[in-house]
């Protein structure tokens, strides 16, 4: 009897690659225990190591989508000598000069910060922990007072809100950094500080000089203008992250869980994945446990609808990277069983034949009482069209694409199920599909599936088929693989 495999949460965990985590037996641990998606944080560390980061994910497991996130215009702070605190009422300058940090002078990456801001100025470093107020404006540094105190280390973010920086996506380094990864063939990019679609347009004219492939971009929402612009930006995004440290600083820290929720409900609507990011459990850089208002956090974000949840220091630097992982499953499985004492979510916004497919597809499942839905694809759309709805079921994605089934991993509750070889009609792909599945303990050979595909297997055709089987009349069709191999042989005798 075959048993079922381990099937994770419905929602995903990404988790930042860094000094804490870059070992080949700690990066096994991390995703044993329910480690989705590798984020490379392009912001810090030099290229080499990011190359080195990047080929380690693939040989210890290749099913793992990995993530280039662009640094895109954020002004940091430069190198440091040691790490060190910054106490309340110290004094600090911030200078023109490339020096290596102490606690009485710091670098900054943004020269013309220092011509922009004015005495009586606010300025925050390391996610607005941190609070500067402006004192004293010279030629090449600004004098400044430590209002609220922290940790400083090299590249913390610095943030000047109200201030006109004038900065866009992408810059010069994030240009260069896409030209020099982009035959790693990363699953994802993401772009930071998107104000306008315009960033992204050229982040794939970048990408389109090196390569005809698409590959797929997450817009990070980090600033007001994103949030004015955020239909457009939707748009043209084939994710979303909710990067709630700078946006945090820039806007009131009270606004920003109802504009996570709002984030994160256009994100369902449009059907694309949204990321929730940035301190969900931060105390665990140091503990080995979270507090009771970060449990709560990640817990919130999965009960809104998130598609993933994000570690970034608490993966990267921090001391205890494969506890914070387990504990973010922990409480995405506790609280996901939730969101099924709810009614699906068949009300979303359809605008397209794949999503009235997905929904109606969901539907079926529903009314039948089907064990699973099964989407073939070859692009993701066609399991993308059922995750937007929210099914009950086991969402079962068939593709003969690696970069596919890779990818698939952070739509929400898709269990990507490779194939060895492509499809050649719509018979052959349901054959071979199903007793893949059931080979692979992905089904129970007495359950009921519901099953969405696009009919014309060789083109990038939409969604457009639905049907609904038994497994155990597939898998014991004798007489159908006989004429899927006949069908074969025809084929080749016709050439």
């Amino acid at each position: 009897m075959l048993s079922i495999p381990y099937i994770k949460s419905k929602a995903a965990i990404v988790g930042t690659l860094g000094p804490s985590s870059s070992e080949e037996e700690k990066l096994r641990k991390l995703i044993d225990n329910g480690l989705d998606v590798v984020r490379l944080n392009m912001s810090h560390g030099n290229i080499e190591d990011h190359k080195e980061r990047f080929e380690l994910v693939r040989r210890v497991d290749e099913t793992i989508p990995i993530i280039i996130d662009l640094s895109g215009p954020k002004i940091r702070i430069g190198e440091v000598k040691e790490n060190f605190d910054l106490i309340k009422d110290d004094n600090i300058i911030l200078t023109k000069e490339n020096v290596v940090g102490n606690k009485e002078k710091l670098s900054i990456s943004y020269n013309e910060l220092i011509d922009l801001v004015d005495v009586k100025d606010t300025l925050f470093i390391n996610d607005g922990i941190i609070e500067l107020e402006v004192t004293e404006k010279f030629e090449n540094e600004l004098n400044c007072k430590v209002i609220s105190g922290g940790p400083i280390s090299s590249r913390k973010g610095l943030n000047a809100p109200g201030v006109p920086i004038g900065l866009f996506s992408p810059t010069k380094k994030d240009l260069e950094d896409i030209q020099n990864t982009i035959n790693l063939e990363p699953d994802f990019y993401s772009v930071s500080f998107v104000r306008r679609k315009e960033d992204l347009i050229k982040v794939r004219e970048q990408i389109a000089n090196f390569t005809t492939e698409r590959v797929p971009l997450i817009s990070k929402i980090e600033h007001q203008d994103a949030l004015d612009n955020i239909d457009e930006i939707i748009n043209h995004s084939d994710g979303l992250m909710v990067a709630r440290g700078d946006l945090g600083v820039e806007l009131p820290p009270e606004d920003i869980p109802l504009i996570q929720e709002v984030l994160v409900k256009k994100s369902n609507d449009a059907g694309i994945p949204v990321i929730v990011a940035t301190q969900m459990l931060e105390s665990m850089v140091n503990s080995a446990k979270p507090t009771r208002a970060e449990a709560s956090d990640v817990a919130n974000a999965i009960l809104q609808g998130a598609d993933a949840v994000m570690l970034s220091a608490e993966t990267a630097t921090g001391n205890h990277p494969i506890e914070a992982v387990g504990m973010m499953e922990r409480i995405i499985k506790k609280v996901e069983p939730r969101l099924f004492e709810k009614s699906i979510e068949l009300q979303r916004y359809v605008n397209s034949i794949p999503d009235s497919i997905g929904r109606s597809a969901v539907s079926m499942a529903e009314a039948l009482n089907a064990d699973v839905i099964m989407a073939f694809t070859r692009s993701g759309g066609s399991s993308q069209s059922v995750a937007k709805f929210r099914p009950n079921q086991k969402i079962i994605a068939v593709t003969p694409l690696d970069k596919t089934s890779r990818r698939l991993r952070l739509q929400w509750g898709v269990n990507p199920l490779l194939l060895s070889r492509d499809f050649s009609d719509t018979d052959e792909m349901i054959f071979q599909g199903v007793n893949s599945a059931y080979e692979k303990g992905f089904v129970d050979k007495f359950d009921t599936a519901v099953l969405v595909a696009g009919s014309l297997l060789g083109l990038p055709t939409s969604t457009n088929l639905i049907n609904y089987i038994k497994i155990d009349e597939i898998i014991n069709s004798v007489g159908a693989e006989k004429r899927f191999i006949e069908k074969k042989n025809r084929k080749v005798n016709d050439v």
